[in-house]
């Protein structure tokens, strides 16, 4: 497939993906599941831990407050909220890290429901051809609405060229807006949708922040582009582990018009019931593990995402992985296999695509 162009022409990094089968559902209209958020008290400390037992490049870390960020909401009232994000990306996926500082939000509900642990708790969906009011309908009418929103208008920098903020007139009309659903207990995650300004993508967008640091200190090598002796070449699907994999899938039917089909899952390790569907060329499949390592992996983590599927660099991934701390679980160490890290709050089923 072409690669995606960047409003100034440039590549997009990442690697190259086979599509999906056609008849995966989907949201009608929408594009492609880009983000993977993952909460924690200490953004920091986060950073340099999924750095370093993923192999990931350069975290940009950025405080989110005011006056770049603006009319602030949760639950439709004014709520006064703040947040410290750590970005990199993985392939074609972009790793985000997020600590909730001031003020209540659906991150700190998320903190608080599991004693302060950190974990994934939402991803972010491309609209493609979907307008942003439109696709907030849509949300909400499936019993999804946004309940935490703000607006963003902040200056940013693609190498030496400057993107100022826009005039505060502009701003509330064409600046950035985003917002995160609470549909955990249904859907086994939140999601985030966004209205960036005309001409931005996301990654765009997230190419001009101006960090307030570089973690690893200094480094800003490998924002987009992973280390050379990176184990992983991609991160390419999400896995939603549950208890009820026929609730879940109907849930997600409010969305995709029809409920995405339960059927036993071989490739994946133990006896397993899957639901997929398709964001563009990434996977999004509720689990309900009924034997095997990820029904231990669910018994220990809880629901939610607690699995991401990850293509192998080359043929040293197992190795390369067990070099910075993971332990195979399961699968063939040449193949496929399933790995799990002590200080990593989500396992990784590494297969090639």
């Amino acid at each position: 497939m072409a690669r995606e162009r960047s409003l100034l022409g440039c590549a997009r990094p990442g690697a190259e993906r086979t599509p999906l089968p056609a008849d995966l559902p989907t949201i009608d209209g929408f594009g492609e599941l880009t983000q993977v958020a993952v909460i924690t008290p200490d953004a920091e400390r986060t950073a340099l831990t999924l750095g370093a037992a993923l192999g990931a490049g350069s975290f940009k870390l950025v405080d989110m407050g005011p006056p770049a960020l603006f009319d602030t909401t949760m639950d439709d009232a004014p709520e006064a909220w703040t947040m410290r994000l750590g970005i990199t990306w993985i392939g074609n996926t972009q790793l985000e890290i997020i600590q909730p500082l001031d003020g209540r939000t659906v991150m700190t509900e998320y903190l608080e429901a599991r004693g302060g642990r950190a974990g994934v708790q939402h991803v972010f969906l491309d609209r493609g051809r979907v307008a942003y009011d439109e696709a907030l309908a849509r949300f909400a009418a499936a019993g999804h609405p946004l309940v935490q929103q703000a607006k963003m208008n902040a200056a940013g920098r693609i190498g030496p060229v400057p993107m100022p903020a826009m005039p505060s007139f502009l701003a509330s009309k064409l600046g950035a807006r985003f917002g995160y659903t609470r549909s955990r207990d249904a859907l086994g995650l939140d999601i985030e949708l966004a209205r960036f300004p005309p001409g931005v993508s996301q990654r765009l967008a997230l190419r001009a922040a101006i960090p307030d640091k570089w973690l690893p200190d200094g480094d800003k090598a490998h924002f987009e582009t992973l280390p050379e002796g990176a184990p992983l070449a991609d991160i390419d699907g999400v896995y939603v582990l549950t208890a009820d994999v026929e609730a879940m899938a109907a849930a997600y039917g409010g969305l995709t018009g029809a409920p995405p089909t339960v059927k036993p899952e071989s490739a994946l390790p133990g006896e397993v019931s899957a639901a997929p569907m398709r964001f563009g060329t990434t996977l999004l499949c509720p689990l309900q593990p009924k034997s095997g390592p990820l029904r231990a992996l669910l018994d220990a983590q809880g629901p939610g995402v607690t699995l991401l599927r990850a293509r192998p660099a080359d043929e040293g991934c197992a190795d390369g992985l067990e070099a910075r701390g993971w332990s195979i679980a399961a699968g063939d160490r040449g193949d496929v296999f399933l790995a799990r890290h002590a200080d990593v709050p989500f396992a990784l089923w590494v297969a090639p695509r």
